[in-house]
């Protein structure tokens, strides 16, 4: 693996295709290992460096005079000059049902069931482990079944987490434990749905993929923010406008996808179905 020199510390990267320069941005806690399945598929096309944020994966620790975020900019800068890379398409990665569950959790955990906060924030870390398998599940099966059949398989599966959900919103059945588990298999499912609708998003627009990314990112925000709004509206002391929310949003990302799978089969976009299923035909 490629290692710069970076304010004295080592940082690893891939470096992986040719063509125009993909920069992906690794998450908090993630090393380049989130990114298969987009380095997989954009690496065809392009150049894609990956850069392993300082202290997680093989890169260093944080150097000493590090200090803001303009620092972490100044740094891979630093790396693009030693790669003589002028331009890039750049994409970062920091999802509706999933802002419906921040928004709500705290409040229904903690006041309404009465965990305590030490209990609440296992839970919350529990989905983000819930998160971390999905990926790694996704990044070894998406080479072989491509980015759209595995899109399909977190949809379907969000969309049964969502309507358990707000079986169990409704009913009260089994609560607050059949809530835990509903939310973290939402939640953890997400991971995947999230990997491959950006993978897919490039390949369907390989010549503005840094647009299409972009304009889904933003999308997926506008969503949280619209579904987090509709928890408090709802909001009446109850388990049922998280649940309701979180199962409308699994529901519709199935019926989204399945309005994909039906634009897709149309005759003048076969050529971009085979590609999105990893054929070659």
């Amino acid at each position: 693996m490629p290692v710069a020199v970076i304010d004295g510390q080592p940082l690893h990267y891939v470096d992986q295709g040719t063509g125009p320069v993909v920069l992906l941005g690794s998450s908090y806690l993630w090393d380049r290992h989130m990114w298969a399945p987009q380095i997989e598929a954009l690496s065809q096309q392009y150049r894609v460096i990956v850069p392993e944020l300082w202290g997680h994966g093989e890169s260093g620790p944080l150097p000493a005079q590090t200090q803001s975020l303009d620092d972490l900019a100044r740094q891979t800068l630093a790396l693009l000059d030693q790669l003589d890379i002028a331009q890039i398409n750049l994409v970062g990665l920091s999802v509706g049902g999933m802002f419906a569950f921040i928004t709500a959790s705290p409040f229904l955990f903690i006041h309404h069931f009465g965990f305590s906060p030490r209990a609440f924030s296992l839970l919350f870390g529990l989905n983000i482990a819930g998160i971390i398998l999905a990926t790694v599940i996704n990044a070894r099966l998406v080479r072989r079944l491509g980015p759209l059949q595995m899109l399909g398989f977190g949809s379907l599966v969000a969309a049964c987490a969502g309507a358990l959900l707000i079986v169990i919103g409704f009913t009260g059945w089994g609560q607050p434990f059949s809530i835990t588990g509903g939310v973290l298999l939402f939640m953890g499912i997400s991971g995947m749905i999230g990997a491959n609708c950006i993978a897919s998003l490039m390949s369907l627009f390989p010549s503005n993929a840094g647009a299409a990314v972009g304009l889904g990112i933003s999308l997926q925000f506008a969503c949280g923010a619209l579904f987090s709004w509709l928890v408090s509206v709802l909001a009446d002391g109850t388990a049922r406008p998280m649940c309701l929310v979180i199962g409308v949003a699994g529901l519709g990302s199935l019926a989204c996808y399945r309005a994909i799978r039906y634009l897709l089969h149309k005759p003048r976009r076969a050529s971009l179905y085979h590609a999105l299923n990893g054929d070659e035909r």
